[in-house]
């Protein structure tokens, strides 16, 4: 066994199951259309949704089900940032085949994406609204950082940054925010 990684398996408990197959069972449809409107293809989305649960849960204790939007808005961030990751990773292999997409990942995420409408149908306070203003970035990152209590770690995770880059990000985030709030 020497020089080779240990895996630690994440055995859920029935509890935790449940509350998984609860979680899957009411958003997937959520998530596959955020990762749909990525990626443009029913397969992949599909694909992303799975992989989305897997870095769901990990963090399934933060999950709090009684919060349906909440929940819901979480999900489908998650989904999307794994379409985005996946579909930029796609580019690059399609770059080296000599096809650029650049254009058009531009234009997939100037759509309107579920989150958003989401978004525009509940009555946040101020500070919601105008994180929901800032670039997607930084409006992920501090939805995760503040809504639902995760650590920069755990959002490192969750978007598929670097521990480094995740505190970066919220950095920015949050002097955006500072700047937009003192405009008012």
């Amino acid at each position: 066994m020497k020089g080779q990684k240990k895996y630690k398996m994440n055995i859920f408990t029935k509890e935790k199951r449940r509350k998984f197959q609860k979680l899957y069972e009411t958003y997937r449809e959520y998530m596959y259309w955020a990762s749909y409107s990525v990626v443009r293809d029913e397969y992949d989305a599909e694909d992303i949704v799975h992989n989305s649960f897997l870095k769901v849960g990990r963090v399934l204790d933060e999950i709090d089900l009684d919060n349906e939007e909440k929940t819901k808005m979480y999900l489908i961030t998650v989904a999307r940032n794994t379409a985005i990751d996946y579909y930029r990773k796609k580019q690059r292999m399609n770059e080296v085949e000599g096809i650029n997409a650049s254009d058009l990942l531009e234009e997939i995420l100037d759509v309107r994406h579920p989150e958003n409408i989401v978004i525009d149908h509940l009555n946040y306070q101020s500070l919601i609204q105008k994180i929901g203003e800032l670039p997607k970035k930084y409006a992920d990152i501090l939805i995760l950082f503040y809504l639902f209590d995760l650590s920069v770690k755990e959002i490192a995770i969750q978007l598929s940054l670097s521990e480094a880059n995740a505190y970066t990000r919220m950095c920015r985030a949050k002097s955006l925010l500072r700047q937009e709030m003192g405009e008012e």
